[in-house]
């Protein structure tokens, strides 16, 4: 991190490293991915739970804690990054973390199991207070 924007990554040799941009506030660490994935689903349903009923998660609303840079969505291949830069923040500065929610399409298929994935692969403030999911049940 620079200045509170993420950098391209570098290596640190000698004790030391070289960047790409003059910086004040410079924080240098280790590379990981944060991962989440929820247990199935069991909203309720007409007819009881929607345990192995067919669902389909249609939207969902993101509670977060001072965070940055976040996807979610139904499996690792099919996340929606969720933006949280607007076009009125200066381009040449990172952003503040956002804590409130935020509401996300979501792309999933009709399936019986129902998971959420939320991951954060950038060096930035990652707090998921809690998933609010909209779904559709069938039934029959």
């Amino acid at each position: 991190m620079a200045d509170g924007a993420t950098h391209p990554t570098k290596v640190v040799s000698s004790g030391a490293v070289s960047l790409d941009r003059a910086a004040k506030k410079v924080k240098v660490g280790l590379s990981y991915t944060s991962l989440l994935q929820t247990m199935r689903l069991n909203a309720g349903s007409q007819n009881g739970t929607s345990q192995g009923k067919t669902k389909r998660i249609y939207d969902i609303t993101v509670r977060m804690f001072e965070t940055i840079g976040v996807e979610v969505g139904p499996d690792l291949n099919n996340l929606e990054r969720i933006p949280f830069r607007t076009s009125s923040d200066p381009m040449d500065q990172g952003i503040p973390p956002f804590t409130g929610d935020k509401e996300v399409e979501f792309r999933g298929n009709y399936e019986t199991d129902g998971f959420i994935f939320v991951r954060q692969t950038q060096p930035l403030p990652f707090t998921i207070l809690s998933l609010y999911p909209r779904l559709q049940t069938n039934d029959g």
